[in-house]
């Protein structure tokens, strides 16, 4: 025999003579012996040591982690030749193939349709054909037919598949709950104790027929959407032992980090207490989002499984219930005999010792008893399997529908759902997290969804809830379906061109099609909504607003000052009117207008500070004529949605209704169908980073759930906003986060805190501030630079003059930097940007030292090491710029950054920059500046926005302020 065998190999033939010979002389198959076993002794000198281990560090992690292997596949073999695809429409007995749903390392799971019938199932195959393959398959399939529970996906049919076994099972739409809690964390309580309660029953029913799953973890457990809500059905019976298996040693057999202890030794001595166990290890990932047993490594694994070593579950949720806690902590009993007698018992546990309102079904026979502990049993001379199911789920990228109505009457640990509530609303997709959503488009008859992001157009069904990809390439920024609903208009970059295309739909059984594709204008913003009749769209760019004709003709809509934005748009549903929500330049608030198509006339019903988030704002107009609009989260008041009724004639919105508040996100699309809304909903998390120039990705410094920002360096130390304990300015060792001091003197919940830096013995710290009179309203914004003395309990105010600007947080136009003991601070006058010295012993201000006119948009600067040059880079248009302060002199080039929002010069003269690329797929990026403005990237990523950056005084590495920004859909019960 030559070459490595692959595990699944190993466990087949692990009785040849040939695999045992060759394991016997392998160094790397001998080293996989030793490091698969939990209770291996001291490695022993083999040829090849080390080379062995090298070669297997993938596959230990890959096997320590498999719940993100949904097929469990095989590391060692990713290259090998696969058998191809199935056709769709091949016919195979009474089916017909209609999709591929996915594929991995050992087979492939299709959707088929019967011929006669007309109704949707699933077909598993696999890709190894051997013997022990065809009758494992064929064991999964007796076992699971054996079982009609409604928390069990059934088999019911079996058919050739060029000579092999093909099972077919009920079709499943919806993620494996691994893949659901990946995308949305640990559930509310109620849905917690509901599907925990559901997967004890299907593993009930199993034991009660005398089977014993032994591969139980959350990747092998499906969610449905049913009438009732989301419902758990468990699969995949691939390594199930029931009837009158025999008893012999296989060795460990499931996924690592999931196994009872004693299942690790041999699993066929594998019991339904053993099961008990992997139920407890499901339940505690379903209740905290964690995985209950979790190392680097393989052996890091089972030792924490074989020590009982996991953190208690009610300290990652204090909320959870004692019954649950209780339940989960006897589950996960490392002897056998001090866990559950049954899942009827451990049932009655999870719902607090309440009576059940069916029968459990018992086991017919008592469970057999189970051999000595893991410890004291003989070794095997041959490890078999980490992970060697085929784990299929039926899942697609993206699916949900998981978030709806819970079944009639109170549910068991929250009170009932009222409407309003988020519970009652549907989660309608859930993009990967390092993606974002861009916009969103539900069709007019409210069954089919769009959204776009980085990657192109997708199509999602509301009743069948999975995504597909239609239409690839982008970024698309923009969509809207046309009124006919069998096309959309999309709005972005395709193939480096910027534009706007009419994408027609073709029909199929399975969802529609991506038909003729055509460029309709060569004009392209940050959104668009097409008009009632489908013959014209609105957009909005640099400009102001534009109705375009599909056949070509423009117009000029609404012209918007420099500065200037619209942030939103919709269409009134004659047609007549387009409510758009407008960012003001200067000290204007945002305003929701109302802009007459016919003369572009504008009236202005709201202006409000509160209807901008992330930089976005979410308007829908619903027939017959109701305007929807979403308010931010204030300093005393949650997020709101507001319903303005007779929108086409009112002058104002005063009188309008609210018709939902929440806290937590903040809706940034909002779109509307027939009868229905779909948001996109908005999250971000803050944290601090550092980076080292060569390495591949950041360190997170700030791993607690504290919103902590960068604001500069004061010695070896950095200096944070954070709201840790009563919130505050922190002092951080970065060798030592946990070190992080407040800073004495210092009021960071008054205003937005821009810079802080050490200048001398002193900390100088600069903020925005709108102070609150005493009649509650807020006073005139201003700009404050504060002085602290070392160990002085309290600040000195040196600088605090007024700003006629709204001033964003990434992009401070008016800003404090220190170096080699002066001070420059840049602040605004009129259209100009201006610099000038600040004493930093007494607050007085020189003459200005130089002056841009660079306000408008984006702008980053910062002065040099030797407080004699200022590098700003602004983004109208992209330019680089160059100022000498004492010299005068000035360069400039074009910048290929799009939109700068921090910049930060090094010791040793490198300019480290960070921003947006409009054009690139991971848009937010960090690198180092060239003098001819050439941008060459280091960090690149989907939704990390860089939004701040200081570099190390020592000059090694650059300390990274970030926001990470997610983005789903729903759709509100309103």
């Amino acid at each position: 025999m030559t070459g490595h065998p692959t595990l699944l190999e190993l466990l087949e033939r692990s009785h040849d003579p040939d695999v045992r010979a060759h394991v016997e002389g392998c160094a790397i198959c001998a080293a996989r012996k030793l490091m698969v076993h939990a209770d291996a002794g001291p490695a022993v000198q083999l040829p090849g040591i080390d080379a062995a281990r090298r070669a297997l560090a993938d596959t230990r992690r890959l096997a320590s982690l498999s719940m993100t292997h949904t097929w469990g596949t095989d590391p060692l073999r990713e290259d090998e030749e696969r058998p191809p695809d199935l056709e769709v429409g091949r016919e195979l007995d009474r089916y017909v193939v209609r999709a591929r749903i996915g594929a991995g390392g050992m087979g492939a799971l299709y959707q088929v349709e019967h011929r006669q019938l007309g109704s949707r199932h699933a077909l598993k195959v696999l890709h190894r054909t051997s013997e022990a393959v065809r009758g494992r398959l064929m064991r999964e399939g007796q076992a699971q037919s054996r079982l009609q529970h409604a928390n069990v996906v059934p088999v019911t049919d079996v058919v050739d598949v060029d000579g092999s076994p093909g099972l077919i099972m009920e079709f499943v739409d919806g993620p494996s709950l691994s893949a659901w809690l990946r995308e949305h964390g640990p559930p509310p309580l109620w849905q917690v104790s509901r599907l925990g309660e559901q997967i004890v029953r299907a593993v009930a029913a199993a034991h009660a027929a005398g089977i014993v799953h032994r591969d139980l973890k959350p990747s092998n457990v499906l969610i449905a959407e049913t009438d009732e809500g989301p419902t758990a059905k468990v699969c995949d019976f691939g390594l199930a032992r029931w009837g009158a298996d025999e008893d012999e040693r296989v060795g460990p057999l499931g996924t690592p980090g999931y196994m009872a202890p004693e299942q690790i030794h041999d699993a066929s001595g594998a019991d339904p207490r053993s099961d008990i166990f992997s139920l407890g290890a499901v339940l505690y990932e379903l209740a905290t989002g964690e995985r209950a047993f979790d190392a680097p490594d393989l052996l890091g694994v089972w030792t924490r499984i074989r020590e009982g070593d996991f953190v208690p579950p009610s300290r990652l949720r204090p909320d959870l219930p004692e019954a649950m806690r209780d339940t989960i902590e006897q589950a996960l009993e490392v002897e056998p005999e001090h866990r559950f007698v049954d899942c009827a018992e451990m049932l009655a546990s999870w719902r607090g010792g309440r009576a059940l309102t069916e029968e459990v079904p018992r086991p017919q026979a008592p469970a057999p008893r189970l051999d000595p502990p893991v410890q004291t049993r003989p070794r095997r001379s041959l490890a078999l399997g980490l992970t060697v199911a085929a784990g299929l789920s039926l899942v697609a990228v993206g699916t949900a529908l998981l978030w709806s109505t819970p079944p009639d009457g109170p549910p068991p640990v929250d009170p009932p759902v009222r409407v309003g509530d988020d519970r009652a609303d549907r989660r309608l997709t859930a993009m990967p997290a390092q993606y974002q959503i861009f916009s969103v488009a539900l069709s007019p008859d409210d069954s089919e969804l769009l959204t776009t992001d980085g990657r192109g157009l997708w199509h999602q069904s509301l009743e069948s809830g999975t995504s597909r990809l239609l239409l690839e390439g982008g970024p698309l920024h923009s969509v809207d379906w046309l009124p006919d609903g069998y096309g959309a208009l999309v709005m972005g970059l395709r193939d480096g061109e910027k534009g706007t295309w009419k994408v027609a739909f073709e029909p199929s059984p399975s969802g529609p099609t991506l038909g003729e594709v055509t460029r309709v204008s060569d004009r392209s913003g940050g959104f668009l909504r097409a008009s009632p009749d489908g013959e014209r769209f609105v957009f909005a760019d640099e400009d102001g607003l534009w109705v375009i004709g599909l056949d070509g003709t423009s117009r000029h809509l609404l012209p918007l000052a420099a500065g200037e934005h619209s942030t939103s748009l919709t269409w009134s549903p004659d047609g007549r009117f387009v409510a758009t929500v407008v960012q003001a330049r200067g000290g204007g608030l945002p305003q929701l207008q109302r802009v007459r198509v016919e003369d572009g006339h504008v009236d202005v019903l709201l202006e409000s500070r509160r209807l901008i988030a992330f930089g976005l704002g979410a308007v829908v107009w619903m027939a017959p004529d109701r305007l929807l609009y979403a308010l931010t989260a204030g300093q005393q008041a949650p997020a709101e949605l507001h319903a303005l009724d007779a929108a086409s004639t009112a002058t104002t919105a005063e009188g309008d209704t609210v018709l939902r508040t929440w806290e937590g996100y903040e809706l940034i699309r909002m779109r509307a169908g027939r009868d229905s809304v779909v948001v996109s909903r908005g999250t971000a998390v803050q944290d601090v980073w550092m980076f080292h120039p060569g390495s591949d990705a950041p360190t997170l410094l700030t791993p607690e759930d504290w919103k902590d920002r960068p604001i500069g360096w004061a010695g070896s130390r950095f200096l944070m906003v954070s709201d840790r304990g009563s919130g505050g300015i922190f002092a951080v060792d970065p060798a030592n986060p946990a070190s992080a001091e407040p800073v004495h003197g210092t009021q960071a919940k008054e205003g937005f805190v821009v810079t802080g830096t050490a200048v001398g013995d002193a900390l100088l710290f600069s903020r925005f501030v709108r102070p609150e009179l005493e009649d509650g309203t807020l006073g005139d914004l201003s700009f404050r630079v504060d002085r602290v003395e070392a160990q002085s309990s309290e600040a000195r105010v040196l600088l605090d003059e007024p700003v006629g600007q709204v001033l964003g947080p990434t992009t401070p136009k008016q800003a404090l930097k220190c170096a080699a003991g002066r001070c420059l601070m840049s602040r605004t006058k009129g259209e100009s940007l201006e610099w000038v010295w600040l004493d930093p012993i007494d607050g007085t201000l020189s003459d200005p030292v130089a002056t841009v006119d660079r306000c408008g948009g984006g702008v980053a600067w910062d002065l040099d090491p030797t407080g004699r040059k200022v590098v700003l880079l602004s983004s109208d248009p992209p330019t680089r710029l160059d100022l000498d302060l004492e010299t005068g002199a000035r360069t400039e080039a074009a910048c290929t950054l799009d939109l700068p929002l921090s910049v930060t010069w090094m010791p040793d003269g490198t300019i480290y920059a960070s921003g947006l690329s409009h054009a690139s797929v991971r848009p937010y990026q960090l690198g180092t500046l060239g003098p001819d403005g050439s941008f060459e990237v280091a960090l690149s990523s989907m939704n990390n926005n860089y939004h701040s950056i200081y570099g190390d005084p020592s000059g090694t590495d650059v300390l990274l302020g970030v926001h990470s920004f997610g983005t789903d859909v729903w759709k509100l019960a309103l």
